[in-house]
């Protein structure tokens, strides 16, 4: 469905007075109007979830190879506004992209509650944004980064990413205290990405599953010119004090019924 509604988009774009391409965004009574630039997350999250060499020409078509090579730092509404800066990291062309992404939202969560603190308003002063605005969560940064993918469309999208991430010690989801990921490259058959144990002195263990619904199948993980075959959904890491390894980890994408479930809850439990 998103495709089709592209490629009608696409059939009535033009080229602007600065040579960029436009699209309309409205239709009515004389046709087509509102020529903008495309929204670049919009054809960049269709090419993540399709893995479609024709959705990647279409960002190519579309999307100004510009943006991809530098991080214009705005917080919208939603928190998925900086696909194209993220797609031209993981393509080689945006080398810096981590630290600023995070540096931009490390920044922006301060604002917010600075301005969260000074805030003296009660209800009857409150629109509905109110505490949209305020909230002071910020999660694209380490979305892409950590994860994988581009943050979720808007408010209340389903989060489609490569890795997550759960803490078999505290039995909870997300990375151990000490350990960081960077995901730097996916393909249609895989991802690859650095891994840390930041503490000195004390193992960690984190155990990774296949998409956020362990949607996905690992089928096997490649470390220091080894490989080792996997066939599930959840593997176990064990990191050293102060390990630091890169994995290189093949999948088969959107092969097992999706699930909340945590990997300690019922059937396939298992980690390898």
């Amino acid at each position: 469905m998103p495709r089709a509604l592209f490629e009608l988009v696409q059939s009535e774009a033009r080229v602007d007075e600065q040579g960029g391409v436009v699209v309309p965004r409205r239709h009515g009574d004389h046709g087509w109007y509102q020529y903008e630039p495309i929204d670049p997350q919009f054809p960049i999250y269709l090419w993540y979830v399709s893995q479609d060499a024709r959705d990647y020409r279409r960002i190519e078509e579309l999307v100004p190879a510009s943006s991809l090579e530098i991080l214009r730092y705005q917080k919208g509404k939603g928190d998925s506004g900086h696909a194209a800066a993220w797609l031209g990291f993981m393509k080689g062309k945006n080398p810096d992209y981590p630290t600023e992404i995070l540096r931009a939202t490390y920044a922006e969560t301060l604002h917010r509650l600075r301005v969260l603190r000074a805030d003296q308003t009660g209800p009857d002063e409150q629109d509905v944004h109110h505490w949209q605005q305020r909230n002071p969560v910020v999660l694209e940064g380490l979305v892409q980064l950590m994860l994988g993918s581009p943050n979720h469309i808007y408010h209340g999208g389903l989060l489609h990413c490569r890795l997550f991430y759960f803490d078999p010690a505290r039995k909870r989801p997300g990375v151990p205290p000490d350990v960081a990921t960077l995901v730097d490259e996916i393909t249609p058959h895989g991802v690859s990405f650095a891994v840390v144990n930041l503490h000195a002195s004390e193992a960690r263990d984190v155990i990774l599953q296949a998409g956020a619904f362990g949607e996905h199948e690992f089928t096997e993980v490649q470390h220091d010119q080894q490989t080792t075959s996997v066939g599930q959904k959840l593997l176990q890491l064990h990191l050293l004090p102060g390990a630091f390894g890169r994995l290189r980890i093949g999948m088969k994408r959107f092969v097992h019924e999706p699930s909340y479930s945590f990997p300690w809850h019922g059937k396939g439990a298992d980690a390898p």
